[in-house]
C-alpha cells in the first residue's frame, strides 16, 4: 500500500504541470477509444460467466472513463494480440501492463497502480527452493508476459515453453508434462480456485514485485496525462482504495497466509509441545504435592504417637523445632518455643549439662548420650537424650537433633528400691545370727 502511494505521489508532481489544460473538455480527444487487456488475467481483467469484460482494471477504467467523460470500447482478447496491437498504435488504451525498462521503449505508461507479485507453482512432489533449482528444467510462462522478456534476455532457463495464457500454463503443469511456471500470485490464486484446479503448489519465486499500469502507444501521451490526473484524483478521495479491498483483500490475505506458513506452523507446533509441557508439568506437580501431603500426614501422624520429645536446635542452643510432646511437657506452645534458647524453658543446671554435651559434638564425634533431671516450672522429670549432629548443607552451621525419653517412672522406682534397700539393711542389722553379702562390686 506505502508503495502504491509514494508511486502515485512521484509520478504525479512530473505530470501535474502538464496535464491541467488537456482536463477542459474542449481539449479532450472526441473519438471513441479502443481499449483492451488479457482476457485470462483474474483478477485483473478477464471475462466473466457472461463473456463480458471483468476485473479491477475493468472497474477501474470505467470510473475514469466516467469522470473524464470519455467514449470507449472495452475489449478482452489473447495477450500476445493486444500487447502488439498497442505495439502498433491499432489501439488506443491497454487496462494494464507490467511496467520495465525495456517496455518504455513503445509504451508509455501512466501511474503504477498496483503492485504485482509472481510465483512458482508446480506439482505437490516437486520442491523449488529458488530460480536457482529451475536452471535445467521446462519452466512454462505467459507468451509476451514480462516473465517471458525477463526469462529470454538473461537466459534463466533452458528450457522454455509458452503458453497463451495463465491458465493454459496452470493446465500444463497440472499435466505433469512440464516441471514449473512462473505467473502471477493473483492470477494464479484465482484460476486455481475458479477452475478447481488441484495437485498444484505455489512457492515464493524470489523476484521483485513489478509495477502495473495503464499503458499507450509513444506519441499518445496526451491521452495518459488526462488518465493519471484523474487516477491521482481517485487514490485522494478514496474510491481506489475502496475498489482495491473489494478486488483485493481475500489474496492479500491468502498471500500473507503462503508467505508465513511455514513460520505460523512452527509457531502453532511450539506452542503446542509448550502447552503439552505445562500441562505434563502441572500433572507431575500435583503428582508430588499428593505424595507430598500423604507423607507429610503419615509424619504428623508419627510425631503426634510419639511419647519421646524430639528438639532440633543450634550448636547455641536456639529450638528450631520442638515436637508435640516436648511442648505437652513444658505446657509451651510451639510458636513460643520457636528461635528460643533451651536455657529459658530449663532449669538453668539442666541446660549447662546439656550445653556441655553439644559443645563438644563434632563430625569425628557426631554423637552423645545424657541422662538428666530437669525442672520446669517447678515440676521435676528426669530425660534420657540421644544426641547427634546434623550436617546440614543449607544451613550456615551445623544442628543438632536430641530425641529425649521420659525416664521419670524408672528414677523414682530405682530411688524407692535404693530405699526400700536402705531400711531393709537397718531392719536386718537388728536381727542376731543374719549376715548380709552384698553383690555389687
Amino acid at each position: 500500500m506505502l508503495v502504491r502511494i509514494i508511486l502515485f505521489a512521484l509520478s504525479f508532481t512530473v505530470y501535474k504541470s502538464v496535464i491541467c489544460d488537456s482536463l477542459y473538455p474542449q481539449n479532450r480527444p472526441h473519438k471513441k477509444l479502443i481499449v483492451r487487456g488479457d482476457q485470462h488475467y483474474p483478477p485483473f481483467e478477464f471475462l466473466n460467466e457472461k463473456a463480458e469484460p471483468d476485473g479491477f482494471n475493468v472497474a477501474l477504467f470505467k470510473i475514469i472513463a466516467a469522470d473524464l467523460q470519455l467514449d470507449y470500447i472495452i475489449e478482452l482478447g489473447p495477450w500476445p494480440e493486444v500487447r502488439q496491437e498497442l505495439a502498433e498504435a491499432k489501439i488506443d488504451l491497454l487496462l494494464g501492463t507490467l511496467v520495465s525498462e525495456e517496455r518504455t521503449e513503445y509504451f508509455a505508461f501512466g501511474l503504477p497502480h498496483s503492485m504485482m507479485n509472481f510465483r512458482v507453482i508446480t506439482r505437490k512432489d516437486h520442491k523449488v527452493n529458488s530460480l536457482e533449482d529451475l536452471k535445467a528444467e521446462n519452466i512454462v510462462v505467459q507468451k509476451a508476459d514480462l516473465m517471458h522478456d525477463v526469462f529470454t534476455s538473461k537466459n534463466i532457463a533452458k528450457n522454455l515453453i509458452l503458453a497463451k495464457d495463465q491458465l493454459e500454463a496452470l493446465r500444463m503443469i497440472q499435466s505433469g508434462k512440464y516441471d514449473a511456471a512462473i505467473l502471477g500470485g493473483y492470477q494464479a490464486a484465482h484460476l486455481m480456485q475458479k477452475h478447481n484446479i488441484k495437485g498444484l503448489l505455489s512457492h515464493n519465486a524470489g523476484i521483485a514485485p513489478a509495477p502495473y499500469a495503464l499503458a499507450t502507444y509513444k506519441g499518445n501521451e496526451a491521452l495518459m496525462w488526462q488518465i493519471n490526473a484523474a487516477l491521482f484524483n481517485l487514490k485522494e478521495n478514496g474510491t481506489y482504495d475502496k475498489l482495491y479491498n473489494e478486488w483485493f483483500k481475500v489474496y492479500e490475505k491468502q498471500d500473507f497466509f503462503d508467505r508465513y506458513k511455514f513460520a505460523l506452523l512452527i509457531s502453532a507446533i511450539s506452542f503446542a509441545l509448550l502447552l503439552l509441557f505445562v500441562l505434563l508439568l502441572n500433572l507431575r506437580i500435583k503428582a508430588v504435592k499428593r505424595r507430598l501431603k500423604q507423607s507429610e500426614e503419615i509424619y504428623r501422624l508419627l510425631v503426634q504417637s510419639q511419647r519421646d520429645v524430639v528438639l532440633k536446635l543450634t550448636k547455641h542452643g536456639t529450638i528450631l523445632y520442638a515436637s508435640p510432646s516436648f511442648c505437652n511437657l513444658v505446657n509451651k506452645k510451639p510458636e513460643q518455643l520457636y528461635q528460643s534458647s533451651l536455657g529459658q524453658v530449663v532449669n538453668t543446671e539442666a541446660w549447662t549439662l546439656f550445653r556441655q554435651e553439644i559443645q563438644q559434638l563434632s563430625p569425628q564425634n557426631p554423637n552423645a548420650n545424657l541422662e538428666q533431671e530437669v525442672f520446669v516450672n517447678h515440676k521435676s522429670f528426669w530425660l534420657s537424650w540421644s544426641i547427634s549432629i546434623i550436617e546440614n548443607k543449607a544451613a550456615i552451621e551445623a544442628e543438632i537433633l536430641a530425641v529425649g525419653r521420659d525416664i521419670t517412672e524408672h528414677k523414682k522406682a530405682d530411688q524407692q528400691l535404693v530405699v526400700s534397700e536402705a531400711r531393709f539393711r537397718q531392719l536386718i542389722q537388728y536381727v542376731p545370727g543374719v549376715a548380709i553379702q552384698s553383690f555389687q562390686a
